[in-house]
């Protein structure tokens, strides 16, 4: 019995360090009515799940094993492509859903333990359709 309990400690213990946090979440305007989302992690960032639903338009990303150390849950936004981002956490991952304003076009790349989300403007991926994640 003390030996299972011990090793169900190192299991637990290794899941634990292999869960990546979510430090920060910028956003910056880009021209062409684009705009860019910054999400930093500790570490290199996992690939996430990519959804899109249509109606209403929504676009969102989940990642596994990711616990997120934001102070905020709901973000604003002032593009006319998106209102606001969610990140949401539970049963260790976390889910970034952007409110769109319509059917909007995206690309993902990884720079370093950053992943950015550049939305509108000629993106190859649109929702309704599977995004793109090309690591860089």
């Amino acid at each position: 019995m003390l030996r299972q309990c011990g090793v169900l400690c190192i299991l637990l213990a290794g899941q634990a360090s292999a869960q990546v946090a979510l430090e920060a979440i910028d956003f910056a305007p880009l021209a062409d009515s684009r705009f860019e989302i910054e999400l930093t992690f500790d570490a290199s960032p996992p690939v996430p799940e990519i959804f899109v639903i249509d109606n209403p338009a929504r676009l969102t990303l989940d990642f596994s094993n990711v616990i997120s150390e934001l102070d905020e849950r709901r973000f604003p936004l002032d593009f006319s492509t998106a209102d606001s981002v969610m990140i949401l956490e539970a049963q260790g991952r976390t889910r970034m859903v952007v409110n769109l304003a319509g059917p909007t076009p995206y690309t993902t790349r990884v720079q370093g333990n950053s992943l950015f989300v550049v939305i509108g403007g000629g993106a190859v991926a649109v929702a309704g359709a599977q995004g793109v994640l090309a690591a860089a």
